[in-house]
């Protein structure tokens, strides 16, 4: 989703799909202190500082952060934010996109997570161990040496 944030009028607003995943109906209309209450208690502090440095320095953010939607439910989102001149308002805007990536970042703490299990065996192993990819076509096996401790 989309929103925009005109802080000299102190005025939000939000697309359809922020809206969504934020988990609020159409006719919810944020403001800037209750957009900040859905994020997570310890992710608040990092987003106010993003969006302070953007308004006062012009700074872009791109960060991952958590929510809490209307529901409670926690979701990871992608928040990213620009202060840019509106020439069609003559006033300056802090716009940004708002992504859901709660899928990805469970991907990635899975795999993240597989990972340090196998790096712990590798260490922890006393005995040698291959690994074997075969490839899309089935009929190539490859070794590979990962370790062998002297015994």
């Amino acid at each position: 989703g989309v929103w925009e944030y005109f802080p000299s009028q102190e005025e939000l607003t939000w697309s359809d799909g922020t809206r969504r995943i934020h988990g609020v109906d159409a006719g919810y209309e944020p403001s800037i202190d209750n957009a900040v209450e859905f994020y997570h208690p310890d992710d608040r502090a990092t987003i106010t500082d993003a969006v302070e440095a953007a308004v006062e320095d012009g700074e872009r953010y791109d960060l991952d952060l958590r929510i809490e939607r209307a529901d409670g439910e926690v979701r990871d989102v992608r928040a990213w934010g620009e202060y840019v001149e509106d020439a069609r308002r003559g006033d300056a805007a802090l716009r940004g996109v708002f992504q859901d990536v709660t899928e990805r970042e469970a991907k990635r703490r899975e795999h993240q997570a597989l990972a340090e299990e196998y790096a712990a065996l590798l260490e922890t192993s006393g005995d040698a161990i291959f690994l074997l990819d075969v490839d899309a076509a089935g009929d190539e096996p490859s070794f590979e040496f990962a370790r062998l401790s002297p015994g």
